[in-house]
């Protein structure tokens, strides 16, 4: 299996454990939209010349495919950048995705299950509201050290 198709089973793993397992707002919303913002410096990680198209080709993948199954009025932007995570000949994060912030979350939301938390980026769907307009909804961190031997 290739670098690339790992990593975006990586990351569908890894943006579905922050959004919980795929759910459907409602049969006549439109399909979710993604918006990515890569973060990385010019000639570094997604902005690489050599290896930063397939990077975003494969995080784009993923992105689409969890944006299929979660419909919503309210795009949720996600930022994105290589880090240099280590690892071993043997083993290495590939990816991670979490909220960005703290307060991304949202606990007792009233027209779901009190008490419960939810990603900023799934209460926008469900309230049909930005709950944090000044806030980018993800973070995902790719390990580029993956890439060398």
């Amino acid at each position: 299996m290739t670098f690339f198709k790992k990593l975006s089973g990586v990351l569908a793993a890894a943006v579905v454990g922050v959004t919980g397992s795929a759910w459907s707002y409602g049969s006549t919303s439109p399909a979710a939209q993604i918006v990515v913002n890569y973060t990385d410096a010019a000639g570094v990680g997604f902005n690489d010349p050599v290896l930063g198209n397939q990077r975003k080709t494969a995080l784009e993948y993923t992105l689409n495919l969890w944006a299929a199954k979660i419909k919503g009025e309210y795009p949720i932007v996600v930022n994105a950048r290589c880090e240099a995570l280590g690892g071993t000949p043997t083993g290495a994060v590939l990816a991670s995705a979490g909220p960005i912030t703290a307060s991304a979350i949202t606990a007792n939301f009233d027209r779901i299950f009190g008490y419960t938390y939810y990603p900023t980026c799934l209460i926008n769907q469900y309230a049909d509201s930005d709950f944090e307009p000044t806030y980018n909804d993800i973070q995902v961190r790719v390990n580029m050290d993956v890439d060398n031997s």
